[in-house]
């Protein structure tokens, strides 16, 4: 009964957040073992930010403008195409498919990086 007063007393993206955050399962991130080889590894700085992620919390130190223009909030980043965020999370997926067809081909490759994100030209 508490429980449920105190998730009624939460703003709605963080009652969102918690209920995430409850499901079944949610929290295996948390027991994996970090493993560098396998990205499992996090250090300090990321591990406090999936902490404040998982929970709505703030994040303090993040910048007020993002390289578009626009206002810089964690929504904002996760869709804007200018902050390599998408870039980054295309990338680990290539990598971790051309990674497996390695193992059973030998000419795989990936595209090359053209420009890094965040350089000017």
């Amino acid at each position: 009964m508490q429980c449920e007063q105190v998730r009624e007393s939460l703003p709605s993206k963080t009652e969102r957040a918690v209920e995430l955050a409850t499901e079944k399962g949610a929290s295996n991130w948390l027991t994996v073992i970090p493993i560098k080889e396998m990205n499992f590894n996090l250090n300090k700085r990321e591990f406090r930010d999936a902490i404040k992620l998982r929970y709505d919390w703030e994040i303090a130190d993040l910048p007020a403008m993002c390289t578009c223009g626009d206002l810089f909030t964690v929504d904002h980043a996760m869709v804007c195409r200018h902050g390599g965020l998408i870039i980054q999370r295309h990338n680990e997926i290539r990598d971790l498919e051309a990674e497996m067809l390695r193992m059973v081909c030998t000419d795989v490759e990936t595209e090359p990086v053209l420009q890094h994100w965040g350089r000017a030209k």
